[in-house]
């Protein structure tokens, strides 16, 4: 029994597209991923970790850093905001982050 659970659970987290979820999220918001991260990231981030697997980790950047305040979901060593549903590999390189490098 172990072993069928841990199987499945390879299953549902080799099947999961975080890429997808973001974009049915954002089509049924009525901003853009750049207005959510501006204000609405906590809220967004709830409900896109809410339809991944157990092992989807919340990540923030609290507001008194000199880091913009903001928060997004690591899964899979990938990190995922709605300006990035494709993921990046160092949460430095969400664009919310960019931007803030740039200024």
């Amino acid at each position: 029994m172990k072993l069928l659970l841990e199987n499945w659970r390879e299953y549902l987290n080799e099947a999961v597209d975080v890429t997808a979820i973001i974009s049915d999220l954002l089509s049924n918001s009525e901003c853009s991923a750049t207005e959510i991260n501006s204000g609405q990231c906590e809220e967004f981030m709830m409900d896109l970790i809410q339809r991944l697997p157990d092992d989807a980790i919340e990540r923030t950047v609290p507001f008194d850093s000199h880091w913009p305040g903001h928060y997004w979901v690591e899964y899979q060593g990938r990190h995922y905001d709605t300006e990035a549903p494709e993921g990046v590999k160092d949460w430095k390189d969400l664009p919310i982050f960019r931007r803030s490098r740039n200024k």
